[in-house]
Parts: C-alpha cells; structure tokens; sequence
C-alpha cells in the first residue's frame, strides 16, 4: 500500500486525529478506507472523512466526499506509515486535505476511490493497494472457468474412448492418444457425442475432476505462492523500521495469520472448483457449457468459505463495519 509499513487492528484508545483506518466489507469483497477527524471517547464513535458511496456500497462507480461516523472499531485496522514519508505531513495538514475535498463527486474505482483518497490525504500521493489483488482474482476465476470446459471436453472424449475401446479391444487410455493425436474433426465429434454416453458418466466425471483438480490446484498453488511472497516482504520491510518489541510480535502475528487465512481461502477455492465443476458436467447435453460457469462459482464460493474458516481459526472478527 504505497508506503505503508503496515496494517494494525485498531482500537478506541490508540486512534488519533488523522489517522489512515480501513475495514472489510464483506459484503461487497472489499477493504474500506477513511480518514478519522476526531474520536469521541465517552460515546466511542469515530467521526471520518471518506470517499462514499451514496447508497453504503451499493452503488458501484458513484460516491462523495463526506463526513461519516463509526459506532464500532471490531474489524477495524489502522494503517501504519513510515514516520519518514509522514514528516512533512502533519495531522492539521492531513485533515485540511481530507476537507478540502468534501462534497467531492469525481469517484473513479480505478483512479479515485476511498483507498486513493486516503492515501492521499496521509502522504500527497495516490495509491490504492487492491487494485492488482482485484484483477488477479478476475484471472484466477476466468481461468478456473476453463478449467472446468476443458475438464468436461476430457470427461466427454473419455466416455467416447470408452466405448471405442470396448469394440477394438484395447483401452480407454490408449484411444484417447490416438483421438488426440488424430484428426481434429474426430476430436470435436467426441467431445459433441461422448456428452450423450450416458452408461460413462461415472468415467466422464472421474477426468472431468482429474483436469478440473490439476488445473485449479496449480492455479491455487501459483496465487497461494505469490500471496506468501507479498506478505513477507511486507513484514521484512515493517520490522526493519520498528524497534518497538511489542509492535514487532504484532506484525508476526499478523504475518502468520495472513498466511494462514491465504492458505485456507486457497484450499476453498480448489476444491469448490474441483466439486462444482465436476458435478455441473453430469448434465446432460449442456454439460459442457455450465461446467466452466460452475467451476467459477465453486472456485468463488471456496474462497469464501476457505477464508471465512481461516479468519475464524486466526480468531478474527468478520463483522466488519457497512
């Protein structure tokens, strides 16, 4: 997040005046940003500056500038910056940013949205951290998706290969090279016609799961790496700045629980595409067409509920604030 060193959970007693605060919507499937103005300690809400949207993030592409005010800091986190970025930013200085701009509606979700504005208010310069993470993901489920199509074309070739092998006498393994290696038109016939080999619907769902599976793990494996690396760098780059012991262990802990959350939402993912996928191909005829928009769902709906029982076994709060 540009050059942030870190993201804290947040509590009443620590926020100040100026401070860069954030919290999952779960909802929408985002991280929401916002500038805290003041903190009113005897009824415990936090008055913020956020870039909103007009309907609380149900109208995707619209929002203002506006004041705002949190009942609860529970699945809230405080962005930590270097104090060297922050030495010429002052609170009064990052308050008259944030107010400078109120009533605002130039709301952009790739140029200017509530991460870009705050961001901006702390440092001068616009940054938003979730935008790569979001088009990531997009290629990770369209891929998944693929997974699935070609998953079923495999199935359905090996249910025509089934019955291929029966009549020469030889086996499914060895029909399927010789259909893939053979003339293409052939190839389209059985992926058309083995889609109607009923009696091989336990064999056409055990390849389907077999691609789909390869496919979605190395996928999920790939994403899992990546997010590991990001996190790591992330921590060496915090703790060489912080001599704070209290503050280093925080940052381990939120090391190890991002890991473990990346991991769990990673599993979900692979085996929502893998089960989904696989079960979307048994039907008949249209198989082959709902299979790819069922492991993208499944691959969807896993990370999810993988992330959910990460959070969970990480003891964090999902409620989030809306």
């Amino acid at each position: 997040m540009g050059n942030a060193l870190a993201i804290l959970p947040a509590n009443l007693l620590c926020l100040e005046k100026g401070d860069h605060i954030l919290w999952h919507r779960t909802k929408e499937l985002y991280d929401h940003h916002a500038i805290v103005e003041w903190v009113d300690h005897k009824t415990g809400e936090i008055h913020c500056i956020e870039y909103g949207s007009d309907k609380q993030g149900k109208s995707f592409g619209k929002g203002v500038v506006r004041r705002t005010k949190v009942t609860t800091v529970e699945g809230m986190h405080n962005v930590v910056y270097n104090e060297t970025t922050l030495s010429n930013n002052s609170v009064d200085e990052v308050l008259e940013r944030a107010r400078s701009r109120l009533k605002e509606r130039g709301y952009n979700p790739l140029k200017n949205n509530c991460e870009h504005f705050a961001t901006w208010c702390k440092t001068g310069e616009k940054c938003c951290s979730q935008i790569f993470p979001f088009i990531q993901r997009i290629f990770a489920v369209l891929t998944k998706g693929v997974a699935g199509g070609v998953g079923t074309a495999v199935g359905r070739c090996a249910a025509w290969c089934s019955k291929a092998a029966a009549r020469n006498g030889t086996t499914v393994f060895k029909e399927m090279i010789d259909l893939f290696s053979g003339d293409s038109a052939n190839l389209l016939i059985a992926i058309a016609k083995g889609g109607m080999e009923e009696g091989k619907k336990l064999l056409k769902a055990k390849y389907c799961a077999l691609t789909v599976g390869c496919v979605a793990v190395f996928i999920e494996w790939c994403l899992f790496c990546f997010e590991y690396y990001r996190a790591r760098n992330a921590y060496k780059a915090a703790i060489e700045d912080s001599t704070d012991e209290q503050e280093i262990n925080e940052l381990k802990k939120q090391l190890v629980d991002n890991i473990t959350v990346a991991a769990f939402k990673r599993i979900g993912g692979a085996a929502g595409c893998i089960v989904l996928g696989t079960a979307c191909s048994y039907i008949p005829v249209v198989g082959m067409y709902v299979a790819p928009l069922g492991a993208m769902a499944g691959g969807i709906i896993g990370e999810r509920f993988g992330s959910w029982l990460g959070q969970i076994f990480c003891g964090r709060n999902l409620q989030g604030n809306n």
